[in-house]
């Protein structure tokens, strides 16, 4: 029960979240790709298991595409609204992967005190978590004072233009400037820092930016049994491997700044030292912090490879070797900065490097004060009493940075309790949130939709 006095059922949760899970709504870059069945199956199913909140005598609701907003008017209608964000599109299973699966991905599985399925942690957890307390609210007569608004998107996780990119435009024309925007991101970590005993709540501030750099060798053809002194694969080989071997610089300065300030009040007096001193032992922590994936991301501009082609048979050599490279961009750099770099560090090897369409620079940082940032680590302080609330650096992409322009106020967070072995699920093999976790998540945003 939150301080409202709103009564949540954990197991009626977890069971809407498995139904919705079976429904395979994954996105897809290309439009035509799409299967569009999935996605309208949801919206009826969502529109039968939530029957108040698609009541058009209670809420405004409209519809974008595949992406919904919905609009509960509150008490004091001159008072900036709340807005939350989620998205229901999740990212597609590799078939070599099905047999890892201890639940059939699109099963919608709950067992041992867990949901199951893709889509768990990222983000329909989010999503119905949404609609279950704006439908328990309406249930129960309670009228937020605040409006609270859903911008729910359908294609995030292949840059959100068609679902939050819209959404955000109709919310610009119907003139909404929010008190707070709320989306997906950062979570409860458990264990993730070494030396802080308690949960660490990261409230992510901005996110990195995005770009894909596509990687061109090309070189003569010709019979594999007579090599070239350099064919196009070779080139392509050494470039990629520049590229790992010679990362762009790491900072500790901004945001990054902001949660060693932050978490240095939890360590023991040895490791307090070196973090109080970054002008002393800058190069420690920054070796700390290489050593692990998810922090050294919040260090710099990464480059990760992620599709590379050649070749046509086993006997011919290819004219053409191609490599795309998704870089995610440091507030501290620029998506001009990162191009330029690359195109320097492997100018000499025969390679050329152009950036491709869809790169998006790396938003403002909101700010760790105030208002809207107060309410919303009252609203975790009520969740978990012992948390820790810290700002951060999202290290991927979010639907949040279409919507930037629409308030000051844009974080990321969403209290899932994750330790770090849970972070390879997102995305990965077993994705699964606990039952209880769910529950968790319904509470928070009751508790800040009633106290902001």
């Amino acid at each position: 029960m939150v301080s409202s006095g709103v009564d949540v059922d954990a197991d009626s949760i977890a069971q809407r979240l498995a139904e919705s899970l079976s429904f395979a709504t994954v996105s897809h870059r290309d439009v035509a790709k799409v299967e569009r069945a999935p996605f309208m199956a949801l919206r009826a199913w969502g529109a039968q298991r939530y029957p108040l909140l698609h009541d058009p005598a209670l809420v405004e609701r409209h519809d974008v595409g595949e992406g919904q907003l919905f609009i509960l008017r509150g008490s004091e209608p001159l008072e900036a609204p709340l807005l939350l964000l989620a998205h229901t599109d999740v990212v597609p299973v590799e078939d070599a992967s099905r047999e890892a699966w201890t639940h059939a991905p699109f099963g919608g599985v709950i067992a041992d005190g867990y949901v199951w399925g893709r889509g768990a942690l990222d983000d329909k957890a989010s999503a119905i978590s949404i609609y279950e307390a704006m439908e328990a609210l309406l249930r129960d007569g309670i009228q937020p004072r605040r409006t609270l608004i859903a911008a729910i998107g359908e294609d995030e996780e292949v840059r959100g233009l068609r679902g939050a990119g819209r959404l955000a435009v109709l919310l610009e024309e119907l003139e909404i400037e929010p008190f707070m925007i709320l989306d997906e991101g950062m979570a409860l970590l458990d264990g993730a820092f070494d030396g802080v005993e308690p949960l660490v709540g990261l409230i992510g501030l901005t996110e990195r930016g995005y770009a894909t750099l596509e990687f061109l060798a090309e070189a003569e053809g010709g019979h594999a049994s007579m090599p070239p002194e350099r064919s196009a694969v070779f080139s392509l080989s050494r470039a990629l491997a520049r590229l790992e071997e010679r990362p762009m610089d790491a900072h500790i300065d901004g945001v990054v700044g902001e949660l060693l300030d932050r978490l240095r009040l939890e360590q023991p007096p040895l490791q307090r030292l070196v973090t109080s001193n970054p002008w002393l032992f800058g190069a420690v922590i920054t070796a700390q912090m290489e050593s692990k994936p998810g922090s050294n991301a919040m260090l710099r501009t990464t480059f990760a490879p992620t599709i590379v082609r050649a070749g046509e048979v086993e006997n011919s050599l290819p004219t053409q070797a191609r490599a795309w490279v998704n870089a995610r961009v440091h507030p501290s750099d620029s998506v001009a900065s990162v191009l330029a770099y690359v195109q320097a560090l492997v100018s000499d090897l025969g390679v050329t490097v152009s950036l491709r369409d869809g790169a998006c620079e790396p938003p403002p940082a909101s700010p760790s004060s105030g208002l809207a940032w107060e309410s919303l680590c009252r609203a975790i302080r009520v969740l978990e009493p012992g948390c820790v609330q810290a700002p951060s650096l999202v290290v991927g992409a979010t639907d949040a940075r279409h919507y930037v322009g629409l308030s000051e106020h844009v974080y990321r967070f969403v209290p899932m309790r994750l330790k770090p072995e849970d972070l390879p699920r997102i995305h990965g093999v077993n994705e699964r949130i606990g039952v209880e976790n769910l529950a968790e998540l319904v509470r928070f945003y009751l508790e800040i939709a009633l106290s902001a």
